[in-house]
């Protein structure tokens, strides 16, 4: 399966800096998409979600989902903690995993996810991950709590996933917090 991805992010209104980070990490077999949304805004914020990138960008991404989620929680252990959502894409397989308030969406196949309770890096309970099948019309949308979840995706079909980032942000993003939106088209045959 090919996968055409979009992400766009931006700062609370009237902030420099973002505490929210997307994901987009590939090597030849798995393709990793996600966001980490560090607790709170502005320039602490920030550092956690720069260091949450640092932290996965250094880990073997051909671990399982739940390996991936236990670098996140690690490696901010003593920060103010983050909530995140990755998903490991490959061959026709999406697997995921959620901890706090970060939001999944997909469709047409429906994709039963649950997130999970708690704030990585400071208090973890039990990790809950989910997998399924993609078919190559499918489309992926994750947010941060930063974009209100009263969108639907039909209103964005027609739409590149770089141009549904963007219209979601403007129409859904809420102006007290950071806003992040990660838009992932599933194309072609199975690799």
């Amino acid at each position: 399966m090919k996968w055409t991805i979009g992400a766009l992010t931006r700062p609370r209104p009237g902030e420099a800096e973002n505490g929210d980070s997307p994901v987009v990490l590939t090597s030849d077999r798995v393709t990793w998409i996600g966001i980490v949304d560090a607790l709170g805004h502005g320039g602490g914020a920030a550092k956690v979600a720069a260091l949450s990138m640092q932290n996965l960008e250094s880990a073997p991404l051909e671990d399982g989902i739940e390996s991936m989620m236990r670098v996140l929680h690690q490696g901010l252990a003593g920060t103010r903690g983050a909530a995140a959502i990755l998903c490991r894409l490959e061959g026709d397989s999406i697997e995921g995993c959620g901890v706090g308030n970060v939001f999944f969406h997909c469709g047409p196949t429906r994709v039963p996810s649950v997130i999970g309770e708690g704030v990585l890096g400071v208090r973890l309970r039990r990790l809950r991950s989910f997998t399924s099948k993609l078919n190559r019309s499918d489309r992926i949308v994750l947010t941060s709590d930063g974009v209100a979840q009263n969108f639907s995706l039909s209103d964005f079909r027609d739409l590149s996933p770089n141009e549904t980032c963007s219209e979601i942000i403007m129409r859904h993003g809420l102006a007290h917090d950071d806003a992040t939106v990660v838009v992932v088209d599933a194309e072609g045959e199975v690799d």
